[in-house]
């Protein structure tokens, strides 16, 4: 009768344990910063931060969140390099979502500026498609963003921190920079860039990957771009849609 009880109590203590493993975290997590040196696009060096016990003992999935600290262009002999500094958070979802009333964070309200002759219907439309893009490429960010009366835009981030908030803030509101840079042909430095060579004043560029993703150079689509920038924004007078 006694060991009947106590293996109905083992079985409440296992139930019990999976179903808070189950809930963990209740809410977004950060559980490994590690801060990531690329050189031409490729990862020399990584330190780790900061780091949660529970990617030890849990079955969690995350997600990362990229943050460039410094991003430079050094110059040895005739040979440009591209240096990049990011800090890369790994994060798990929560798996309860609370709204800013339960859970607090932050809103945001902008204006759409727009000169008169460039002003048409659902223009701010287009605005939030733009930002939507702009603030959550990955599509694992928790926010709202809203059409708020004409021409502005509401955005609402529950339970976010001084510091997420400021980089949405510089997210939000940092214009675009474009540059083109040449890819080359040469078999020579294609053969030496597929076996893993680095290629002075090259870098991989992987196709729709992020930047310093390592990948398959024998399966995946790739190019070997220029670290010297051949064209900027500042040369084009005039830029427009075609549908040709």
């Amino acid at each position: 009768m006694q060991s009947g009880l106590w293996f109905k109590v083992f079985v409440i203590v296992v139930v019990i344990l999976i179903a808070l493993a189950a809930c963990y975290p209740l809410q977004e997590k950060v559980v490994r910063v590690e801060d990531v040196t690329e050189i031409n696009g490729i990862a020399t060096k990584r330190d780790v931060v900061s780091k949660s016990w529970s990617l030890a003992w849990l079955p969690i999935t995350t997600f990362e969140r990229e943050t460039i600290l410094t991003d430079t262009e050094e110059k040895t002999g005739d040979v440009m390099s591209r240096k990049v500094l990011k800090r890369i958070e790994h994060v798990v979802k929560g798996k309860i979502k609370l709204g800013l009333d339960l859970r607090g964070g932050s809103e945001l309200l902008y204006r759409v500026r727009v000169e008169s002759k460039d002003d048409r219907a659902g223009i701010t439309a287009e605005v939030i498609q733009i930002l939507e893009k702009r603030i959550d490429p990955q599509g694992v960010m928790e926010y709202r963003i809203q059409e708020h009366g004409q021409k502005r835009i509401l955005i609402q981030v529950p339970g976010a921190t001084k510091v997420e908030i400021d980089r949405l803030k510089e997210r939000i509101t940092r214009l675009g920079k474009l540059e083109f840079r040449l890819a080359t042909t040469d078999q020579g430095l294609l053969a030496a860039a597929r076996k893993g060579q680095p290629v002075p004043g090259y870098y991989v560029h992987w196709v729709n990957k992020k930047r310093g993703y390592r990948g398959d150079l024998e399966g995946e689509s790739w190019y070997l771009v220029g670290n010297r920038v051949e064209v900027t924004g500042e040369r084009l007078r005039r830029v427009f849609p075609d549908a040709k």
